[in-house]
């Protein structure tokens, strides 16, 4: 097709340039010379000549980062024949640009700035190059022109493109060497190419399907949540997909990258391009796992998607909320933890939501026990009951979602139940016991054959409950039934029966108000009442003995029974007349104890009144102020006095007669007054001096206001035959006492008293005489 001329030019040259042509199109070319003074001569033969035609741009590859492209020259749309193309001038290079038309609204892009969209602008000498550095999911546009050598005479003075340096200190760099070849040169630069529009492809994205505790199913695709470009205007470019490729590294809980080693996991694996998805098996518990991927399309790998941060599920979690003897309280769950990855976003966590059921085992340590139960999935507490105390168990528990796939076991939790309360007695008395209460001291120490940790229970008490039963009256109620505060352990019970036997029991509430089991029973016997006994009666003294109603304590052949029986410290033996009371106090180490088997607790009470009725009662002491019952009172009378007188005197002898009144008639008479009959074996005559007899009897009135010391009376022994008996012998000591002492064969009777004379001979008890022979009195 022909064209007009675009214009005309004066030139005294023999070549000219005529610019601003269109390209791919004919134009006959004629040339007239001007001889001067607007003479001109006849044009020239007409040339038909034809522009070229412009470089085409062909996108071959297009990935998530780059554009793949090449070129070359678009042949003429024109008929070549009679056509004269002349030479074509030395190519150069090639420049190249590409622009971001993301955010240029379609049909606006003849108004863009392109200088603010310009993403890069490069010299190539090849017919096609790479174009990198690009952003995924963006709208490029791309051209390219050629620079090229002028012919001789058209060289411009200067080139259109400097030829300076960046940096003078640095290496040559491509473009500033290509930048220099055309400036010197004097390269043209053509005209630029159509555009192309390219969709760069969305980025690899990891997606997580599923998350257990050991394992993560994901898959791989392109983003399909990044934003949808149109694709008008824009080239539709075939990828190949040939493979792709996956890495996986374990990480630290604080998104850091673990080094490689024995005990982290690092996955490297490629895989065909069906392969979208993968299962990692083997994984750490609640442990962070980076995950990117990459593709390769059309032999060239894409870039690595981001990273995508995935937490295993934690294994569930059984946590003991209370422990008591016979129970457990369990709850259990999953502590998922909110981790930031390094980006800044939370890392992927598993879901919970699809649990369906749990699964407890339990089973014992050390000893014969074993259950399982299922919960459905809104059930995440339990208690067991019906445990033994003391014993140690473990626990493990898993969930099942609702595909049937069950998780792995929870850590095994091992506890050890509570010790049972023990109760144990104090002083033990007629109508009280003393009852303390407490546990044995549990440490994790004497569990550890079981496992290096044992859960132990709160031994915190808030309240105990103690309750105390008769035996003989079962079933009855309770003598005591009280509850105390948790700083209470003992506890004094009062108003027994004596000689009872008594079943105590105790349990304890702990802060979450849960009651225990009640404690072993154990089984007291209070004491029995003292039974007192008069050996002997005399003028002014009484000598008692006590014992229990039965000493023997029965022994229950129950592990459980206690053998009750508390000595006493001390005792109080009380005795009241009509005009005194007299009260004794004395320990049972001053006791003097019988010689028989039985070995009975004696005392004697002395400066009693002579032919008076006194009533006797005895009490034990237990402990400070802890007195039992008092005893079966006795009514007893005391001797009446003797009487001496003189017989008979001559200058060498006396003769003197003694006996004792008749007791009094109203008490000797009443058959509960105790009168006593003892056999008199022995009697003491005294015969002092006149002087002395008044110093005596100050001195006997002192030793009388005095205790009575243990074994001060002597128990009578038996009399000698009539045989044994030989004579009595009357002294006299310095102090001018006579001293009357009785032989009866080699035995010899004295006294360590001041000197007295000494008289012992079988007689009426109603008269007796004695006759003294000598006459040194």
């Amino acid at each position: 097709m022909l064209r007009s001329l675009v214009g005309s030019e004066m030139c005294i040259r023999d070549s000219f340039k005529i610019p601003q042509l269109a390209h791919d199109s004919v134009y006959i070319v004629a040339v007239r010379a001007c001889y001067g003074e607007e003479t001109w001569g006849p044009w020239s033969e007409a040339v038909k000549s034809g522009t070229l035609n412009l470089l085409k741009l062909e996108v071959r590859n297009v990935g998530e980062d780059y554009i793949a492209s090449e070129w070359h020259r678009a042949p003429n749309g024109f008929p070549s024949q009679g056509v004269s193309t002349g030479r074509v001038e030395e190519t150069v290079c090639f420049e190249c640009s590409v622009h971001d038309f993301t955010n240029v609204p379609i049909g606006e892009e003849q108004h863009a700035d392109m200088d603010s969209i310009l993403v890069t602008g490069m010299l190539v000498e090849n017919k096609g190059d790479i174009f990198k550095s690009l952003k995924p999911n963006r709208r490029y546009r791309l051209a390219v022109r050629r620079w090229f050598k002028p012919s001789p005479g058209f060289a411009p003075t200067t080139s259109d493109i400097p030829a300076g340096r960046d940096n003078e200190d640095s290496p040559i760099t491509e473009q500033e060497r290509l930048r220099q070849t055309i400036s010197a040169s004097k390269g043209l630069a053509g005209v630029w190419s159509d555009a192309v529009v390219v969709l760069t492809l969305k980025e690899m994205v990891v997606l997580v399907n599923d998350i257990t505790e050991g394992g993560i199913t994901v898959r791989w695709e392109r983003d399909p949540e990044a934003a949808t470009l149109s694709s008008r205007q824009c080239v539709k470019v075939l990828s190949t997909v040939l493979s792709y490729h996956l890495r996986v590294d374990e990480m630290t809980p604080d998104g850091s990258l673990l080094e490689q080693g024995p005990n982290s996991l690092h996955v490297d694996q490629q895989f065909g391009p069906d392969g979208l998805t993968f299962k990692l098996v083997d994984l750490r518990p609640d442990t962070v796992y980076r995950v990117d991927v990459r593709c390769c399309a059309d032999r060239v790998w894409g870039l690595w998607s981001r990273p995508t941060f995935a937490v295993t599920l934690p294994k569930l979690q059984v946590d003991i909320s209370s422990i008591g003897e016979d129970y457990v309280g369990l709850s259990w769950g999953r502590s998922i933890r909110r981790v930031v990855a390094p980006n800044g976003t939370d890392m992927i966590t598993g879901n919970v939501a699809n649990v369906v059921k749990y699964e407890l085992e339990m089973g014992g340590m050390g000893h014969h026990y074993s259950t399982e139960k299922k919960f459905k999935a809104s059930r995440t507490t339990f208690k067991v009951k019906h445990l033994e105390p003391a014993h140690v168990y473990n626990i493990l528990m898993r969930s099942c979602d609702d595909e049937g796939v069950w998780s792995m076991w929870s850590d095994r939790v091992v506890f050890a139940t509570l010790k049972p309360l023990k109760l144990s007695f104090g002083q033990i008395a007629e109508q009280f016991v003393y009852v303390n209460w407490g546990r044995d001291e549990q440490t994790e120490e004497e569990y550890k054959t079981h496992s290096d940790k044992v859960r132990l229970g709160d031994t915190s008490v808030l309240s105990y409950h103690f309750c105390v039963f008769a035996m003989e009256e079962l079933p009855s109620a309770a003598v005591v039934d009280k509850q105390f505060r948790g700083n209470v352990s003992k506890f004094r019970v009062t108003n027994l029966q004596p000689s009872t036997s008594y079943i105590a029991i105790v349990r304890s509430c702990n802060n979450d108000e849960q009651w225990g089991l009640w404690s072993e029973e154990r089984i007291v016997m209070t004491q029995k009442v003292l039974v007192t006994d008069i050996t002997s009666i005399g003028e002014n003294y009484v000598s008692v003995k006590w014992r229990r109603d039965d000493e023997s304590n029965p022994v229950s052949d129950t592990p459980s029974s206690l053998v009750a029986r508390q000595e006493a410290t001390s005792y109080h033996l009380c005795l009241t007349s009509e005009s005194e009371t007299i009260d004794k106090h004395f320990s049972a180490d001053e006791c003097v104890y019988t010689a028989d088997e039985l070995r009975m607790p004696m005392y004697a009470v002395r400066s009693l009144r002579s032919d008076t009725k006194y009533i006797l009662s005895l009490q034990a002491c237990y402990g400070p102020d802890e007195w039992g019952m008092w005893s079966k009172p006795i009514t007893f009378i005391t001797l009446n006095n003797l009487a001496v007188k003189v017989s008979s005197i001559t200058e060498s002898s006396a003769e003197f007669t003694w006996g004792r009144a008749q007791q009094n008639a109203l008490y000797a008479s009443d058959p509960n007054v105790l009168v006593w009959r003892g056999t008199i074996t022995r009697y003491q005559l005294l015969l002092r001096k006149v002087e002395e007899m008044r110093a005596q009897e100050m001195r006997d009135a002192e030793r009388d206001m005095g205790a009575i010391r243990p074994g001060e009376l002597k128990q009578p022994g038996p009399l000698p035959p009539d045989d044994e008996l030989s004579h009595t012998a009357v002294e006299t000591d310095e102090s001018g006492f006579a001293v009357v002492t009785t032989t009866r064969g080699e035995r010899e009777v004295s006294d360590n008293s001041p000197p007295q004379f000494f008289f012992e001979q079988e007689m009426e008890v109603k008269l007796a005489k004695y006759v003294q022979t000598l006459s040194r009195i």
